[in-house]
């Protein structure tokens, strides 16, 4: 939930980020210029550390940490709690959630002997945050409360509003729509009677999302004006970009076309102005299913162009950064499992040599202990290591799902159909493309998919060739009766590569048109999938073999976790046919049932 959380605070952020550099800079001048080791130079560094965090969190934990060791050498109780603090927002910052909560617990057991509650209360809000990040939405509470508490006691509005925001944000992941609009509405409330309108747009923003929930467009809508009003008055840009796209959506739903494609023109600009390229796309998005909506074939297609290189360019990047920091977490995880276990290892090692060996039952159970503990340490590693090849080959699976060129290839379809004044063509091919990008960025966060789902989208993608390629082949898709088609679970596009593969390398190459049969059987518990093509074979076209190289490789990869998690044995299997004429492929997995 860190998404919900940290938005509350994105004008704050955003507010300051372009001055961030300068701060850094000047915090980096004074800790170079003052050579006083004193508490002074603490603050600066941990400052310093705070500042440079969302740029460079290893930096920031080199600063926090000699923060932390001038503050020892000063004997600083304060020092040593406020270094806690920052150490633990860095290590939350790296998603290292174990060692944030360490450093966060030690900071509350500081033994500071000035008046710590508001600094007490912002631990607690920290801790309400990361649980609420894991889903443990009870300890999240738990800790928002002690926040909220605190911030009642010290009789500080501004960390009432802040608590009482957090806890309505909780109850709006669990369901609790009433409660949550509440809560809203006591914050909206303390921003009003304080002076505190910063946050009010915000606010309005995720009571309007609350409100959706519970299908009261009207307040929905009522709050984003009010919101927008705000934002406008703080020309806070960042957020008037999300409010108005929002709205936009609200006007989409109620079928008032026009008005929100004014208010999302109206957002893009403000996103672009702002740099904000998540906000552009979410905007983007929403205006090509307006465009779609309305007909209006060309801008259609042209929105979606930008859209789908904008969001590209942001998967590219958030990827890759995600992808890193998973792994680091994971390798984090398996070094301390390691190293708890050794150091287990070693206490039971010194308590044997205290006994000297004099029984021999103990030295046997002794011995036992350490096998067991080696042995845990080694299953927690595998594990780790097992679960880092999950996500990267789920990662892979994603990325090859949809081949970049079949999405460029099919709008550039679009756009020619719409040169040649083919409505019709356009109409029906804009239509199918866009249920077959909708159903695969839903696929794209499941493991597993109905069979139905399944062949609808392939069948759709296989419409979608034929057109590019004036239906030069067709196809047929077989089931076997005993198969339940609506219970029956599959992994999404599965087989896809290998009908791409049948289709641009075997068919294409060929002077007459051809045909792709798909065939699905049973097979005592497991499912039998088959794509058998006509095509010029795999001897013919050098190039084919590495096509099935790749898409082999990606679907192996998938099935061998399915085979360690489930303790199956799936298979992929592709043959050459005889004299050349056509590939079958034959997918075996395990058989799934929904209920």
């Amino acid at each position: 939930m860190k998404h919900i959380i940290l938005a509350f605070f994105s004008f704050i952020l955003t507010a300051v980020v372009f001055g961030q550099q300068q701060e850094i800079d000047s915090l980096k001048l004074l800790i170079l210029q003052s050579k006083q080791q004193d508490s002074i130079r603490v603050s600066n560094l941990l400052n310093l550390s705070y500042a440079i965090n969302n740029v460079n969190s290893d930096s920031a934990l080199v600063y926090v940490e000699k923060a932390m060791e001038l503050s020892r050498q000063l004997n600083w109780n304060k020092g040593i709690a406020l270094s806690n603090r920052q150490k633990g927002l860095v290590f939350y910052h790296k998603s290292d959630y174990f060692n944030a909560l360490t450093c966060w617990q030690n900071a509350l057991a500081s033994d500071l002997s000035e008046n710590n509650k508001l600094f007490e209360a912002s631990v607690y809000s920290n801790i309400g945050n990361l649980y609420a990040d894991l889903a443990e939405y009870d300890k999240a509470l738990e800790s928002y409360e002690k926040f909220l508490g605190i911030s009642k006691s010290e009789e500080s509005p501004k960390d009432e509003l802040i608590a009482t925001f957090s806890i309505a944000t909780v109850y709006t992941e669990q369901g609790k729509y009433k409660d949550a609009i509440n809560k809203f509405l006591r914050a909206y409330d303390l921003a009003e009677a304080n002076n505190l309108d910063l946050y009010i747009p915000t606010i309005c923003n995720n009571l309007s999302k609350t409100y959706s929930y519970l299908s009261d467009n009207e307040k929905a809508i009522k709050y984003l004006n009010i919101g927008i009003e705000k934002a406008e008055k703080q020309n806070d840009i960042f957020t008037l970009a999300l409010l108005k796209r929002n709205l936009a959506e609200q006007y989409f739903n109620k079928d008032d076309l026009t008005e929100a494609e004014t208010l999302l023109q109206e957002s893009i600009s403000l996103s672009q102005s702002y740099k904000t390229l998540e906000r552009e796309a979410q905007s983007l998005r929403l205006l090509y299913q307006i465009y779609e909506k309305q007909d209006k074939f060309k801008e259609a297609l042209e929105t979606h162009k930008t859209y789908i290189s904008l969001r590209d360019s942001i998967i590219n990047e958030d990827t890759k950064a995600e992808f890193v920091e998973r792994s680091l977490t994971f390798e984090n995880q398996k070094q301390k499992a390691l190293a708890d276990e050794e150091i287990k290892y070693q206490k039971l090692i010194k308590n044997g040599s205290i006994l000297g060996g004099s029984l021999l039952v103990m030295s046997a159970i002794f011995g036992l202990i350490v096998y067991k503990r080696k042995r845990d340490a080694i299953s927690k590693k595998q594990k780790a290591e097992f679960s880092a090849t999950v996500a990267n080959t789920e990662l892979k699976a994603l990325r090859a799902q949809m081949n970049p060129h079949f999405i460029f290839n099919s709008l550039n379809s679009i756009n020619d159909y719409i040169s040649k004044n083919d409505a019709n063509s356009a109409s029906k091919y804009l239509t199918k493309f866009a249920k077959i990008m909708r159903q695969t960025l839903e696929n794209s966060n499941q493991k597993e998919i109905t069979l139905q789902d399944d062949l609808q989208l392939i069948e759709l993608y296989m419409q979608i060739e034929a057109m590019r390629l004036d239906n030069k082949f067709s196809y047929s898709i077989e089931v076997d009766e005993a198969i339940d088609i609506e219970n029956t679970l599959v992994p999404p596009l599965i087989l896809q590569p290998f009908i791409e593969n049948s289709i641009w390398h075997g068919i294409s190459k060929k002077e007459d048109k051809g045909h792709i049969k798909i065939q699905i059987k049973k097979d005592n518990d497991m499912i039998i999938c088959i794509v058998d093509d006509d095509g010029v074979g795999l001897n013919e076209n050098k190039v084919n073999s590495e096509r099935i190289s790749l898409g082999q490789s990606i679907t192996k990869d998938r099935i061998d976790i399915i085979n360690k998690v489930k303790k199956t044995n799936g298979t992929v299997v592709i043959k050459n046919k005889p004299e050349g004429k056509g590939v079958n492929v034959e997918v075996k997995l395990p058989l799934e049932i929904a209920f």
